[in-house]
């Protein structure tokens, strides 16, 4: 390929906002032009380079905007230090099926046994799945509403938390407890 022409090639795909792609094709080519691979499999090669940092791109936004206050995975939860959750449940939950039946999830238990290592830990996995996540504490919630209503504007801040498909209200924090009511809409 001529260099006028890859030049146009790469101005086109970064005016088409590939710019993994025009970054990479220089060397794709060369690799393609060495191996002699048909075209066919350098577009191939291409578009995959393209697709997988768009997926790496989309994975760290979807983690920036889950606020996740540290990252804990499912994998090192210790469902054998937790007698009383079922192994059955926790690997069901594990398979994020709750999340396509738009199911609730409360994780209940005395402190110290893990529920929000297991909260952050479905939804670092629900974010790596595609998913957006959104946590924060109870705390941060009632803040947020009753500056809401101070503000005049009653549920105008927390519109975004609707549309999130897994939302994470962590209670850990909250001094004594409260009664919660959870209504479905």
């Amino acid at each position: 390929m001529s260099t006028l022409i890859q030049e146009r090639v790469i101005e086109t795909l970064r005016k088409l906002k590939l710019d993994t792609a025009a970054e990479a094709l220089p060397a794709l080519l060369a690799d393609a032009t060495r191996r002699a691979l048909p075209l066919v499999e350098l577009m191939d090669l291409v578009m995959g380079q393209e697709l997988a940092a768009r997926s790496e791109r989309g994975l760290i936004a979807r983690m920036k905007l889950a606020h996740f206050p540290t990252l804990k995975s499912l994998d090192t939860f210790d469902v054998e230090e937790q007698p009383s959750l079922d192994r059955r449940l926790f690997n069901d939950l594990a398979t994020m099926g709750f999340l396509g039946r738009q199911e609730c999830v409360a994780l209940l238990g005395p402190p110290g046994v893990g529920k929000t290592h297991l909260a952050i830990g479905l939804g670092v996995k629900a974010v790596e799945l595609g998913y957006r996540a959104y946590f924060l504490s109870a705390q941060d919630l009632l803040h947020a509403i009753q500056s809401a209503r101070m503000d005049g504007i009653p549920g105008h801040k927390q519109r975004h938390l609707t549309a999130v498909p897994l939302l994470i209200i962590d209670l850990c924090g909250v001094v004594g407890y409260v009664e919660l009511t959870a209504i479905r809409l």
